[in-house]
């Protein structure tokens, strides 16, 4: 059984059009282990900033295309992600 198989095609490739290739293969893995329960701890958004000098904010925009993988939209086919970041950092 492929461990992925739960991540569809469209948020695979939203990860690998990410610019850092780093940064989307450790998405994509933290995505596939978690089996994507629709946040990141704040441990997770802390350490990501961290390691490619960003800020939340900057992480948040750089995660929209893979929310908006996520979003549905039978009807008009505009698929629209959405990140917000809460007060515990989540």
């Amino acid at each position: 059984v492929n461990s992925e198989s739960h991540i569809s095609e469209k948020v695979r490739s939203a990860c690998q059009q990410l610019p850092n290739h780093e940064l989307a293969q450790i998405l994509l893995t933290i995505l596939t282990e978690q089996r994507f329960v629709g946040r990141l701890p704040h441990f997770t958004v802390q350490h990501l900033c961290n390691k490619f000098s960003l800020t939340p904010r900057e992480l948040s925009i750089t995660l929209l295309p893979i929310a908006a993988a996520y979003s549905l939209a039978p009807i008009s086919h505009f698929y629209v992600g959405a990140v917000a970041i809460g007060v515990s950092g989540n």
